[in-house]
């Protein structure tokens, strides 16, 4: 359970297989070829969305929708990226919708971050890029492995983190202050920031086994939606830890 819509979903996928096996002919499976360039949908529908949003962060902020966007964004995001993880079917417009979504939210985010520490932004895409490469060779190269130690430990540390998630949001909402305002915030950013990097070689692992048992090629949606959502994942802690650091 390194990410949860990626797990539930790729559950979804394989007990649909097993069904299948039975009762329908061979069909296309599911490639890494695949994965990856649906996987560059995904971010290009993000990029477009985030960049239309950063184009116009001045009149959202004058016109008072800055923090209404930003909110709704991530609430709709959120509702979408639940559907398209538990649904039985292959939700390509639930993907695609959340992939917009969340790209009118890191526009939103990140522009509001880079006005307060200019360069931030360009610093946290290459430390996001550079960090998903280092992990996918580690993964890659056997480096890390991803046991059934390992992905117990990420259930457990990341149930723990969204329930701080959730606590703090609601302090913040309540008192306008949050974790990520004190001396420790820097240290929670960073927890962030290693359990955003230890999930993405989870989400090889599955979609590597996915590959392996041969699943549909549907499901190569599937794996780009779930990548998707670490990789943004990662950039919002690591975007948050260097506006910690440039303060």
């Amino acid at each position: 359970m390194a990410n949860p819509a990626l797990t539930r979903s790729f559950k979804t996928a394989v007990a649909n297989e097993q069904y299948r096996s039975d009762n329908t002919v061979a069909e296309p499976k599911m490639t890494l070829e695949g994965v990856i360039n649906k996987v560059f949908i995904m971010f290009a529908v993000v990029i477009a969305s985030a960049t239309v949003v950063w184009l116009n962060i001045e009149t959202l902020a004058s016109s008072g929708l800055f923090y209404p966007a930003m909110f709704i964004s991530m609430l709709g995001a959120l509702g979408l990226g639940i559907w398209a993880s538990v649904s039985k079917a292959v939700h390509k417009g639930a993907m695609i919708g959340y992939a917009a979504l969340e790209g009118v939210f890191i526009g939103i985010f990140s522009g509001l971050l880079n006005t307060m520490y200019p360069g931030v932004v360009i610093q946290a895409v290459v430390a996001t890029f550079a960090t998903v490469g280092v992990i996918f060779s580690a993964w890659k190269f056997g480096w890390i492995k991803v046991t059934d130690r390992y992905m117990k430990f990420m259930m457990f540390a990341l149930v723990g983190y969204l329930f701080f998630g959730l606590i703090n949001f609601g302090i913040a909402m309540f008192t306008g202050s949050s974790v990520y305002n004190t001396g420790l915030g820097w240290v929670v950013a960073l927890i962030g920031c290693g359990l955003a990097a230890m999930s993405l070689a989870a989400d090889f692992q599955m979609i590597n086994k996915g590959i392996e048992i041969g699943l549909p090629a549907e499901n190569e949606w599937r794996g780009a939606y779930g990548l998707t959502v670490t990789i943004i994942w990662l950039y919002v802690e690591i975007l948050r830890l260097l506006s910690i650091f440039n303060r």
